[in-house]
């Protein structure tokens, strides 16, 4: 028998790699492969190493600018490659997609059998209005460029719409393009209560809730305002905000911003949660006024659970809902549409009821994480009979 496959992750948060593709690694390790995981911080070490995978940290910052760290960060990386000699190097998220690429056509020697990039959101800098904002999207659109041109490379998407606009401005080439569902979700932990257990439908409070990191471009702004008009409409429809500042970007929300919402009544924050299930299994709607995504881990997740989704009619988010099946949509940066939506759902239940049961038939056909691994398993041409 010849030696193990070699896989190499590169990505720049471990916890973003434990909560969406850990699972992917360790059916990969079931394969019969050999793992590594190149990361730009060790807050999740413990947790990759514990599951039999080799970790490598190289300091890098997710939103950091400084050239000189940005260098040694690329020097670093090309190190390792050179040194670890992967059969298939996977990168995910901004810099380390366009740093992986950018070595690999630079240095043919480092490019491996099969080179996977996985483009998982565009950014705060695709959706920003100003200046700065733009002249950064266009400069990224450019790097992007150089580094995805590798007829070898496979460019992973998790919308229709990010897959088009790449392709349609020469960025990728269409058959170097291809779509998975997210990072999957696992059905037996997200899934609904039993209607003994379940908060009732019948004369209760609608219970909405938001996941996400507290970001402006997740629209918890205008969650918050929608928050304000219904508490002055006497409505009942209460809004829970569960989720964490996230002080490297710069689209958060403040701390004070937040504590103040949940002071007026307008939302219940309950902060960064570990155990999202159980907050999803108290709620009916889920709701995510996001501006853009890649696929919204959030939204698979509440699916699972046989929430109703309402979401905004972006790229990403409208994936999530089925032609009206299991959701509605309503218009970005908009919280009056929120605020109308919610009232709808509030004022028909048994509509809701049946939205909530087709997410968790839609989250089991398309979303589970034997699904999304079989996907990634084709492209990394493995058998995956052994695969989670």
């Amino acid at each position: 028998m010849g030696r193990p496959m070699k896989v190499a992750y590169v990505i720049n948060s471990s916890d973003f790699f434990v909560s969406h593709f850990l699972v992917l690694a360790e059916s990969v390790i079931l394969s019969g492969a050999k793992v590594c995981v190149i990361c730009g911080d060790d807050n999740s070490r413990d947790k990759i190493e514990a599951c039999g995978i080799n970790f490598i940290k190289i300091d890098l910052s997710r939103s950091g600018v400084n050239p000189l760290k940005e260098i040694v960060f690329i020097f670093n990386l090309f190190k390792v490659l050179r040194s670890i000699k992967a059969d298939l190097v996977h990168s995910f998220t901004i810099k380390p997609v366009i740093y992986v690429g950018s070595l690999m056509r630079l240095f043919p020697f480092l490019r491996p059998s099969t080179l996977i990039a996985s483009i998982t959101g565009l950014g705060s800098a695709s959706l920003s209005k100003s200046i700065k904002g733009n002249l950064a999207w266009f400069f990224l659109k450019k790097a992007y460029r150089f580094a995805l041109s590798l007829k070898s490379l496979k460019v992973v998407f998790e919308n229709d719409d990010d897959r088009s606009l790449f392709c349609l401005q020469n960025i990728v080439a269409p058959k170097c393009s291809f779509l998975v569902n997210g990072a999957g979700v696992d059905t037996s932990l997200f899934s609904p209560l039993n209607q003994v257990d379940k908060p009732s439908l019948i004369g209760g409070p609608l219970i909405v809730v938001l996941v996400a990191r507290l970001l402006r471009d997740k629209g918890v702004a205008e969650y918050i305002e929608a928050g304000k008009a219904l508490k002055k409409m006497g409505s009942n429809v209460r809004l829970l905000l569960v989720g964490s500042v996230d002080s490297n970007n710069i689209s958060s929300m403040s701390k004070e911003e937040i504590d103040y919402a949940h002071q007026q009544g307008y939302v219940k924050y309950l902060g960064h949660s570990n155990n999202v299930s159980s907050i999803y299994q108290q709620a009916h709607v889920a709701c995510l006024p996001s501006y853009r995504e890649g696929l919204p881990k959030s939204l698979i997740e509440a699916a699972s659970c046989g929430l109703a989704i309402v979401t905004s009619d972006v790229p990403g988010c409208r994936q999530m809902v089925f032609d009206g099946k299991n959701g509605l949509l309503f218009p970005a940066r908009d919280s009056g549409s929120i605020v109308s939506t919610l009232v709808k759902l509030e004022s028909d239940r048994a509509l809701l009821n049946q939205m909530g049961k087709a997410s968790r038939e839609i989250a089991l056909a398309l979303f589970s994480h034997e699904v999304i691994v079989r996907a990634f398993f084709e492209l990394y041409g493995l058998n995956n009979k052994e695969s989670t």
